[in-house]
C-alpha cells in the first residue's frame, strides 16, 4: 500500500468507517462464498434430476392407465357382442 492509501485508511477508520482491506479476511470470505455456489449449483442439480424421475413416472404411469383403459374398452365392446350373439 502507498503512504496515501495508508493514511486514507487510517483517517476512515478515525471517523469510525468498518474497512474491508484485511486479505486473509478477504480470501477466507471469497472461499466461503464460492463453497456456498457451488452447494447450491449441486443441489440445484438434484432438484432437476428429481423432477425428471418424476416426470418420467408420470408419463410412464399415464401410459399404462391409458393401454389399461384401451383394452378395458376393447373387452367391453367383445363381450357386448357376445352377449348379443354377433360374435360367436
Amino acid at each position: 500500500m502507498t503512504r496515501k492509501e495508508v493514511w486514507k485508511s487510517a483517517l476512515l477508520k478515525a471517523e469510525g468507517v468498518k474497512l474491508k482491506d484485511n486479505p486473509e479476511l478477504l480470501k477466507k470470505s471469497m472461499k466461503r462464498r464460492e463453497q456456498k455456489k457451488k452447494s447450491s449449483q449441486r443441489k440445484r442439480k438434484e432438484r432437476d434430476k428429481m423432477l425428471w424421475t418424476r416426470m418420467k413416472d408420470k408419463e410412464e404411469k399415464r401410459a399404462k392407465n391409458i393401454a389399461k383403459k384401451k383394452e378395458g374398452r376393447a373387452s367391453k365392446k367383445v363381450s357386448k357382442a357376445k352377449k348379443r350373439a354377433r360374435l360367436l
